[in-house]
């Protein structure tokens, strides 16, 4: 099993903003995301939008579904088996959230393979 290094990255998206960049790209390397938390800065249930992680700006590039959120958000539990997580970007990538009406606050745990 290889040893690595688990990073943090905290980050604060405004609203309607597409690609924000969470992680720097590392070339020759994937960002494996072992675990995330994302809080919706929108109180308002009615203030519905969507969520989605990419591996590169633009549409084409989604490495998660679309969640639908509404003054919510979600947890995905830290993997603690670094060689598992719940997904990567392509090689040489960095890791981009896109946001549609409401603002996000986030944090998100990582390694680099």
């Amino acid at each position: 099993m290889r040893k690595y290094s688990r990073r943090n990255s905290a980050y604060t998206v405004t609203a309607a903003q597409d690609d924000s960049q969470i992680v720097a790209s590392v070339p020759g390397r994937r960002i494996r995301v072992l675990g995330l938390a994302v809080i919706s800065g929108s109180v308002a249930s009615t203030s519905l939008g969507h969520w989605v992680f990419r591996s590169i700006g633009g549409a084409t590039s989604a490495l998660t579904g679309s969640w639908y959120v509404g003054g919510g958000g979600f947890v995905l539990p830290l993997s603690t088996n670094h060689e598992d997580g719940w997904f990567e970007t392509a090689l040489g990538d960095g890791l981009f959230f896109s946001t549609t009406t409401a603002s996000a606050g986030l944090q998100v745990a990582y390694v680099e393979v």
